[in-house]
């Protein structure tokens, strides 16, 4: 599984897999980092941490969830930053506003393809493209 995103100057690509050490690429052709030679892999630092908490427990894992250690990692993350937002009154670094934000990003994907160019956000049409 992974992810190329594509803006006017270049691609940024992802690959997700067991590995904690999956590189993002960045190319600044207009083919996918990892169909042509033009990348070259951008240093990724995560600096999340939860304070006091264990390593996680990777036989915990069950059949029916993700395989790279990246996402229980994550979802730990967004569990406790959901848990110290009540606690500080804040939102999560994940809300409501962010999500928003993020489904018309995927909206002006299917915009821009159906229009045949580019969008500008915020869209003007909210409706769902293939609506």
């Amino acid at each position: 599984m992974g992810l190329a995103v594509t803006g006017t100057t270049g691609t940024l690509s992802l690959r997700f897999d067991d590995r904690r050490d999956a590189p993002l690429r960045i190319s600044r052709s207009p083919a996918p980092p990892e169909d042509g030679p033009g990348f070259r892999t951008v240093p990724v630092t995560d600096a999340r941490h939860i304070p006091g908490a264990a390593p996680y427990d990777e036989s915990l894992r069950g059949v029916h969830t993700p395989l790279a250690p990246m996402f229980q990692e994550a979802n730990l993350y967004a569990v406790w930053d959901l848990m110290r937002s009540i606690k500080e009154g804040r939102d999560p670094v994940s809300n409501a506003f962010t999500a928003r934000r993020t489904l018309e990003m995927i909206y002006g994907i299917y915009a821009s393809q159906i229009r045949g160019g580019r969008v500008t956000f915020p869209l003007k049409d909210r409706q769902h493209p293939l609506g």
